[in-house]
């Protein structure tokens, strides 16, 4: 048949302002299902992991398995009961955490992404356990075409030692991953996911007057250590 018409493109306006802090905040109004998505984005993803390549990716997943306040599966009960679901991860570039939450339980689901941001635990046992996932993450990688290409390949077009010469999949080196501890991803946490280097995306059923007041709540009153993030690519 012949093609029809091609649907209207209908983008919605963005618009931006500023948290207590400084944070940049994008909100992208979208009416239609009572259902926002936030991801708060911290410059600097696994290309700065530098001598310890696999941390950024490490420090990440184990962040979203318990707070000072929430162990792993309070957190897991809490998203079930406000029919939230946090999420998290690192790129090259950029580390991201994240909500996809109910409109009507949107300050709780909230206020649970920035525990989970602001106040990792860093537990041993969930150390021990994400590490061994890591490990079994290399090592099926090592054996499969893909993923041997994945991570030989940026070093072969940057060289050892550049900030891109890390596997594109971002778990690393399995020596660095077996001896990463709670030092080693506190220190990443304190150096990279902090306000002056995090930038918050909204979209869903919410307008920029109504979603700054929680955001302000949870994520605006934090104040950025001395000096600044080091090793952004």
């Amino acid at each position: 048949p012949t093609p029809g018409a091609p649907a209207k493109l209908d983008l919605p306006t963005v618009e931006t302002g500023k948290l207590k802090n400084g944070a940049k905040v994008h909100v992208a109004t979208r009416k239609g299902l009572p259902v926002v998505r936030i991801t708060v984005r911290f410059d600097g993803g696994f290309a700065s992991d530098g001598a310890a390549p696999g941390t950024a990716n490490f420090a990440t997943r184990v962040m979203q398995e318990g707070t000072t306040t929430r162990d792993s599966k309070r957190l897991a009960v809490e998203q079930e009961r406000l029919g939230a679901s946090i999420f998290g991860g690192a790129s090259s570039e950029e580390t991201d955490f994240g909500v996809v939450a109910m409109k009507a339980n949107l300050k709780p689901s909230v206020q649970l992404l920035a525990d989970v941001v602001q106040n990792p635990a860093f537990a041993e046992p969930e150390i021990e356990r994400v590490r061994v996932q890591q490990l079994s993450q290399i090592k099926g990688e090592m054996n499969q075409p893909a993923g041997i290409a994945q991570r030989l390949l940026p070093s072969l077009l940057f060289g050892e030692g550049h900030p891109y010469a890390s596997p594109l999949t971002g778990t690393g080196s399995p020596d660095v991953v077996a001896k990463l501890d709670k030092g080693a991803l506190t220190g990443y946490h304190q150096r990279w996911i902090r306000p002056d280097n995090m930038t918050i995306f909204v979209v869903g059923d919410v307008t920029m007057k109504d979603i700054m007041p929680v955001l302000n709540d949870s994520f605006g009153k934090g104040k950025a250590p001395k000096g600044v993030a080091k090793g952004t690519v």
